[in-house]
C-alpha cells in the first residue's frame, strides 16, 4: 500500500549489480597497487608514474562508492519495508516522527534522517505536515469501521487498541481500511500463535542460520589457512638456507635472492589482503546470526501471550532490564524479515509489542474469500453472505 513496489524491485536488482561491481573494482585496484608498490619498493617514481596507477585510484574510488551507494539502498528499503508494514496497521492515520523514534528504539534525529530520504524515494500514499517544529506523516488511508467479530458491535478506535470488546468481552476485532484504490481489513489473528513460535518466526530460520554458520566455518577455516601461508613465508624470508636451496632447485625461474624476496614479498601482502577481506566477513555473519538467534528467541516470548500486545514492563522483565536494547534487536529482525506478525505500537502514548495483527488485502475481513465483481457501493461477499461496506468508493479513491 505504502511502498513504491515496482522501483523497488528495479532497485534491488541494482544493488546486486554495484555490489559485484564495487567488490571486482575495489578488489583488482588495491591487488594492482599493492604488487607495484611491493616490486618496485623503494623505486616509489616508478609506482607512482606507472600507467595503472592512476587508474587503479580511480577504480578504488568508484568502487567504493558503488559499495556504500549498494549498502545504503539496502538499508532504506529494509526502513522502507518496517515503516509501510508499521502504516498498515495504524488506524489513526496520523504518525508523528517522535512515535516513530520510540518505536524503533532509536533517536528522533536520526529517526527523522531515514524517514527524510526513504519516504520521497521508496514510499507513496503519505504526506507531511509541520506544526510548530513538530512532523508528521498523514496517510492517505482511512479508517471505515473497527468491528467485533464475536458480537458484531461497532469498536471505537481507540477500544480496538485494548484488544478486548467492551460488549461480550472478546479479542476478536478487526478494522476495515481503504487506501487508494485498495482495500484492506486488519485484524487479530491470537490464536494462531498461542504456544507456536512458528507462527512469530520468519520463513526458513533454520535454514538461514545453517548457511550463516557453514559461511562462518569456512571462512575461518580459509582464515586459518590465509595466516598459515604469511607465517611461512615471513618465516622463510630472512631464511638463508631455503632461499639457497629454492635458488639451486631449479624450481623457480628467479636468478637472485633479491628476486625471491620481491615475489615473497608480494605474496605475503596479497595473502594479508585476503585475509583482511576474510576478517571483515565475520562482523557481518555475526551480526546475521545473532539476528537469526534473537528472532527465535523473540517467537518463543511472543507465542507465551494469549493477549494482543506486550507491555514494556512485560519485555523488560524477559530482557533483564535492557528494553532498549531488545526494541532494537526486534526492529533489526523485522527488518531483516526474521520476524513476522509482531510490531512495536504505540497507542495513546504508551508504547507496546502488537501481536499476530493479521492485514489481508483485497478480501473479505470475514472469511478471506477475495472480493470480485463488485458493482455495488455495498459489497455482499459470495462465500460467507456478509456484507463489506463502501466496497466501490473505496476502490475509486
Amino acid at each position: 500500500m505504502y511502498l513504491k513496489e515496482k522501483l523497488i524491485r528495479l532497485l534491488k536488482v541494482k544493488n546486486v549489480i554495484l555490489l559485484i561491481l564495487g567488490i571486482f573494482f575495489v578488489s583488482f585496484s588495491v591487488g594492482n597497487l599493492v604488487s607495484l608498490c611491493v616490486y618496485y619498493f623503494g623505486d616509489w617514481q616508478t609506482v607512482l608514474t606507472a600507467r595503472s596507477t592512476p587508474e587503479s585510484v580511480v577504480m578504488i574510488i568508484v568502487g567504493s562508492l558503488l559499495l556504500v551507494i549498494s549498502r545504503l539502498s539496502r538499508k532504506h528499503i529494509n526502513d522502507a519495508n518496517f515503516f509501510s508494514a508499521y502504516f498498515e496497521g495504524d488506524l489513526s492515520g496520523y504518525i508523528s516522527f517522535e512515535e516513530l523514534a520510540d518505536v524503533t528504539g532509536e533517536t528522533v534525529g536520526r529517526t527523522a534522517s531515514n524517514l527524510r530520504i526513504v519516504l520521497p524515494i521508496y514510499m507513496k500514499n503519505y504526506t507531511l505536515r509541520s506544526e510548530n517544529g513538530k512532523n508528521t506523516i498523514v496517510l492517505n488511508s482511512k479508517t471505515s469501521t473497527c468491528e467485533c467479530r464475536s458480537c458484531g458491535a461497532p469498536i471505537e478506535k481507540r477500544i480496538y487498541f485494548t484488544g478486548e470488546c467492551p460488549y461480550c468481552g472478546g479479542s476478536d476485532l478487526f478494522a476495515k481500511v481503504i487506501s487508494g484504490s485498495k482495500f484492506y481489513s486488519i485484524s487479530s489473528a491470537l490464536q494462531s500463535g498461542v504456544n507456536k513460535p512458528s507462527y512469530y518466526a520468519g520463513n526458513s530460520l533454520g535454514r538461514k542460520k545453517i548457511f550463516y554458520v557453514i559461511s562462518l566455518a569456512l571462512s575461518a577455516a580459509v582464515f586459518l589457512i590465509l595466516a598459515a601461508s604469511i607465517a611461512g613465508n615471513i618465516r622463510n624470508y630472512n631464511d638463508q638456507a631455503y632461499l639457497t636451496d629454492l635458488l639451486l632447485s631449479g624450481k623457480t625461474p628467479y636468478s637472485s635472492f633479491e628476486i625471491i624476496k620481491r615475489h615473497m614479498m608480494d605474496d605475503i601482502v596479497f595473502l594479508a589482503f585476503a585475509l583482511t577481506a576474510v576478517a571483515c566477513a565475520f562482523p557481518f555473519i555475526l551480526t546475521r546470526l545473532f539476528t537469526l538467534f534473537d528472532a527465535e528467541r523473540y517467537s518463543r516470548f511472543f507465542a507465551r501471550f494469549p493477549k494482543p500486545f506486550i507491555s514494556l514492563e512485560q519485555l523488560d522483565k524477559f530482557s533483564g532490564g535492557k528494553t532498549q536494547r531488545e526494541l532494537r534487536h526486534i526492529t533489526l529482525a523485522l527488518r531483516e524479515r526474521y520476524l513476522r506478525n509482531s510490531s512495536p505500537e504505540k497507542h495513546g502514548g504508551v508504547l507496546q509489542i502488537g501481536l499476530a495483527k493479521q492485514i489481508v488485502k483485497d478480501k473479505c475481513p470475514y472469511c478471506s474469500a477475495a472480493i470480485v465483481g463488485a458493482v455495488d457501493e455495498n459489497y455482499v461477499c459470495r462465500y460467507c453472505g456478509r456484507t463489506i461496506m463502501e466496497v466501490i468508493r473505496k476502490r475509486k479513491a
